[in-house]
This record gives C-alpha cells, sequence and structure tokens, in this order.
C-alpha cells in the first residue's frame, strides 16, 4: 500500500503544459468557450450521421454545453481528456473540434479524434487541426503513441491515418456498446517517430 503522506511527483517525461493555442496561420486551436456553444449545437442539427459516428448516446444540450466549456484545464497526469475548439484564424469562427482523450500517462500514449461542421469539410481544415495538436502532443506533452479508433463506416478516418503516417492495427471486435448494439472499432496506431512529414506550403 502507498504511504499516503508521500510526496507524489509528476513524470519528468511530462512538462507542465498550458491549454495550447496553436495555429498554421489559417486554422487554429484553441480552447472551446460561450461563444461556440450555438455553433456547436447546428452542427448536430445539420448533419444527422455526426452522433453516431462520434458515438455520442445523446445529442448534445446547452446548458451541459456551457458548464463544459467552463471547466478549467487540468494538467498530466489528472488530464484524461479533453476537446479544443477548431476556428478560422482571422475570423475565429468555429469550424469545428478536435480532442485528446483516453490519454494513458504511465504508457505515453493518447486517442485523437475530432469533427468539423459541415460547410468546413473537405477544405483541409480537419487536417490542419489534427497536424497541429498531433505535433502538439508528441513535441510539447511528450507522449509517444497515438492511436485513432473510428466506426467501419466512418469513411474519412483511412485516409485522414495514412496521410500522417498511421498505421492500421486491426478490428476490435465488438470493442463499444453504442445506443444499444455492440459495434466494432478499426484501430491505427501511430508512433511518435513514424510521423508523416507536412506537405509544403503551396
Amino acid at each position: 500500500m502507498r504511504d499516503p503522506t508521500a510526496r507524489v511527483h509528476k513524470s519528468p517525461t511530462i512538462p507542465g503544459v498550458a491549454p495550447p493555442e496553436l495555429s498554421d496561420g489559417r486554422v487554429q486551436v484553441r480552447a472551446l468557450g460561450a461563444r461556440d456553444v450555438e455553433a456547436y449545437l447546428a452542427a448536430f442539427d445539420e448533419d444527422a450521421d455526426l452522433l453516431n459516428l462520434l458515438g455520442y448516446e445523446d445529442a448534445p444540450k446547452y446548458e451541459k454545453l456551457r458548464r463544459w466549456f467552463a471547466e478549467e484545464w487540468v494538467e498530466p497526469p489528472e488530464l484524461r481528456q479533453w476537446e479544443f475548439a477548431v476556428a478560422d484564424r482571422e475570423t475565429d469562427a468555429f469550424l469545428g473540434t478536435i480532442m485528446i482523450h483516453s490519454c494513458d500517462w504511465k504508457n505515453l500514449r493518447a486517442e485523437m479524434g475530432g469533427w468539423t461542421v459541415p460547410s468546413a469539410r473537405d477544405q483541409g481544415v480537419g487536417s490542419a487541426a489534427f497536424r497541429l495538436l498531433l505535433d502538439w502532443a508528441f513535441d510539447r506533452v511528450g507522449l509517444e503513441r497515438i492511436e485513432i479508433t473510428a466506426l467501419p463506416e466512418n469513411v474519412s478516418i483511412p485516409h485522414l491515418a495514412g496521410k500522417f503516417g498511421f498505421t492500421y492495427e486491426g478490428t476490435l471486435r465488438k470493442r463499444n456498446l453504442e445506443r444499444g448494439r455492440r459495434v466494432d472499432l478499426l484501430i491505427w496506431g501511430l508512433l511518435k517517430g513514424e510521423r508523416a512529414p507536412a506537405a509544403p506550403p503551396r
């Protein structure tokens, strides 16, 4: 049994980190705020498939989102998951979210996922946000492995995973119970040294 009076030290491989504000000049990744609630909710009204693809049981509710977005940042190793806004760098318009979750600080691994509003799709927004948070997770936070999981019907994920150098590692059969049914999950993994280089600017 651990001595309750003993001091707990953070792993030296996990530096103190603040909520990131990341940008490539066109897209930014920042904290979610009250100004994002309406656009966040609207995305689920505009895309009936979004709820299923994300594995959510119920559609998000206004008051719950406001409380969630007001939560204070928690640093590793207490951090287990965090969802960030993806926004236009110039106008700050909400374009979607990017999340790091299932954080395992002992093994220095986590999962990433995200989504974009219908009007921002097929424009490189999701890929740009993914690159920003992926680099932050590896280079600033010190994670050594990132995973992506997705339902088989989420056809955009294989392309995204391949673009960043992820390896497809198989099917987790009937892995989750979602909305009353067991579902398969596909899984991809990426080690820090396997990242595909960023494409040169056009």
